[in-house]
């Protein structure tokens, strides 16, 4: 038996190491320790600022009731902006 989704991650990750490696010219195990730290940093603050588009967008989708589920009081807490 397989995952799907993990399956889907590997071949990802695959496929973003090669297109590194391509575009680079060296793989992560020749960056210094802060070098991969400073990276690591960076990609995640993208990913904060993608989750925060998410949010907002679910927030205007709550807020205009075209989504419907229960939301939770800490979550109508982030609605209210609170």
């Amino acid at each position: 038996m397989t995952d799907r989704n993990v399956e889907s991650v590997r071949a990802k990750l695959l496929a973003r190491s090669q297109l590194g490696i391509s575009k680079y010219g060296c793989t992560t195990e020749t960056l210094g320790r802060l070098e991969g730290l400073i990276h690591a940093q960076e990609e995640a603050m993208d990913l904060c600022i993608y989750l925060e588009q998410e949010i907002a967008l679910e927030v205007a989708l709550v807020a205009a009731e075209c989504v419907e589920y229960e939301v939770t009081p800490e979550g109508r807490k982030a609605l209210e902006g609170k």
